[in-house]
């Protein structure tokens, strides 16, 4: 027993000096990011899948977070720390050849500190990273009491009320920073086209066009009866960095990047945003006449990864009603 008493008093004290271990960063930290081409010379055995979703190519703010947490298990992080994200790409394997330099661990070091912060402001820009996208929406279920097969294939907006949502959401993120596609779609085809959304709201912000998905012109519906049909009124909001250097603190409290937004008077006050609650807009109330009087509809705006969590809380809820 003492044996054991003993360890298990040297495991704690071990786990202590861990954390005093922890140094504190310097203010200002550089760190790297592959850009696709040369990622996949590394990786050739994965796909550009797997690249999106480890490099987060379209979304900085996700990247950051990651590294964030990294940096977090071996330092402790000050609250003026400032990131900065240097492409990994066509022009470091120039710096390589002119400095007669390999492609290693230590090179990619000297490279990525050899940078100002305006060089790499311009290698971000040249990359597209200067401009982020973040595909959301608000969760909307409507309600079959009468357990009818559904018969309607299309939900689409119509453009006053479309305009009408881009003018509240606008009120919220910016004016211009706002892709609205004009469909109320099944949750599932809103997950399955995603990395279209992405394109399309690319194409929106940069070149002022809108795209129609034809994909979206008809619904695909796993059960034509169910009760509760989880649907979703799918947007993309545009971010722009205007610095190399990315303060993760002050990330955080932008609205823009807060996963779950409540769009209520009260809520969108926490960001000095002036607004009437959602529910008194004509676009909760037409959702309504397209949906049926018992639709819920959320007074938020969610993540897309975020959405099954919610999906739980919401049937969880509503199984408790009916049962």
């Amino acid at each position: 027993m003492l044996f054991f008493k003993k360890k298990k008093k040297q495991e704690e004290l071990k786990a202590k000096d861990v954390v005093v271990q922890k140094i504190a960063a310097p203010n200002k930290i550089n760190t790297f990011r592959y850009t696709y081409e040369p990622w996949k010379k590394l990786n050739p055995n994965k796909t550009q899948l797997d690249y999106e979703k480890i490099i987060c190519p379209n979304n900085l703010f996700d990247f950051l977070t990651k590294t964030v947490i990294l940096f977090k298990e071996k330092f402790t992080l000050p609250d003026d720390m400032t990131f900065a994200i240097v492409p990994i790409d066509d022009a470091y394997f120039k710096w390589l050849d002119d400095n007669e330099k390999i492609d290693n661990d230590v090179n990619k070091n000297l490279y990525v500190n050899s940078l100002s912060d305006e060089e790499i402001f311009e290698r971000m820009k040249a990359n597209g990273w200067d401009e982020e996208y973040e595909v959301v929406g608000i969760p909307v279920y409507a309600i079959n009491s009468k357990l009818e097969e559904i018969k309607k294939t299309n939900y689409k907006i119509e453009a006053d009320v479309k305009e009408e949502l881009i003018d509240f959401l606008s009120n919220i993120y910016g004016k211009g920073n706002v892709y609205v596609p004009g469909y109320i779609l099944t949750q599932n085809d809103f997950f399955k086209g995603e990395r279209d959304f992405v394109q399309m709201a690319k194409l929106h912000f940069k070149k002022n066009t809108n795209v129609r998905f034809t994909d979206w012109e008809e619904q695909r519906y796993s059960n034509k009866v169910a009760l509760i049909y989880p649907l979703v009124l799918p947007f993309a909001i545009r971010r722009n960095y205007t610095s190399a250097r990315l303060n993760f603190n002050e990330l955080l409290s932008d609205v823009r990047f807060t996963p779950i937004v409540s769009i209520t008077k009260n809520g969108l006050s926490k960001y000095g945003i002036e607004s009437e609650d959602f529910k008194n807009t004509k676009v909760f109330e037409k959702i309504k006449e397209y949906l049926g009087p018992k639709t819920i509809i959320m007074e938020s705006v969610v993540r897309s990864c975020d959405i099954p969590s919610v999906n739980r809380q919401i049937l969880s809820k509503l199984n408790g009603q009916t049962q």
